[in-house]
């Protein structure tokens, strides 16, 4: 899975749950934050490739071509629903690590900005015409401070921007094979017995 939001987004904020965690001996305060984002329909290759194209199909060619909602990227040309009974999918996977900012309108640095968040409790809810509406919660648990506690207090229900920087996933090292036995390991210094099985030291005549 790799939703994320790499660039500011609209979303409204439906609820706030303050409460305090124990961390060892200690209680610190924490927060859930409910959004929920409007997004074409191509969100959901996000959290699996073949999501979309199980969910939904392509329009007759007859059918009046669907108009694309205001501030919601161009769907695809997959807007039928292929089970439009189905209820809104909840979709069970939890990412740590990332980071968070609000832009509540002012700009610049202003934007509320706290690390260490864990995003989890997605659903996606897909409507007919090639828009999903992707409900998802937020928890915070560190530097959280009464200005930032207050400031979300008042961003219920409101639309807001923010912005979903995943964890950093560090590359692999690529790991040397083990050699065979009886053969030396690639760069490390011959020893007597891998000069004994290779018949003689580098450079002698036989």
């Amino acid at each position: 899975m790799s939703f994320a939001l790499p660039d500011y987004a609209s979303v409204k904020l439906t609820n706030i749950n303050p409460r305090i965690e124990k961390h060892g001996p200690e209680s610190v305060p924490a927060v859930d934050l409910n959004f929920t984002l409007k997004a074409a329909n191509s969100v959901l290759e996000h959290f699996n490739p073949d999501l979309l194209m199980a969910l939904y199909g392509e329009p007759d060619a007859d059918e009046e071509e669907q108009k694309d909602l205001e501030g919601v990227e161009p769907v695809s040309t997959f807007t039928v629903l292929r089970f439009p009974k189905m209820n809104p999918i909840k979709w069970d996977s939890k990412i740590s690590g990332f980071a968070l900012a609000i832009d509540y309108g002012l700009g610049g640095d202003s934007a509320l900005k706290i690390d260490g968040c864990e995003v989890g409790k997605f659903v996606l809810d897909c409507m007919e015409g090639g828009t999903v509406e992707v409900k998802f919660q937020v928890q915070c648990n560190s530097g959280l401070t009464e200005k930032i506690m207050g400031k979300l207090s008042l961003m219920i229900g409101q639309e807001v921007r923010i912005m979903l920087t995943p964890p950093e996933v560090e590359p692999q090292q690529d790991v040397m094979p083990n050699p065979l036995p009886g053969q030396p390991t690639p760069d490390a210094p011959l020893s007597a017995t891998d000069v004994f099985i290779a018949g003689g030291a580098p450079g002698s005549v036989h």
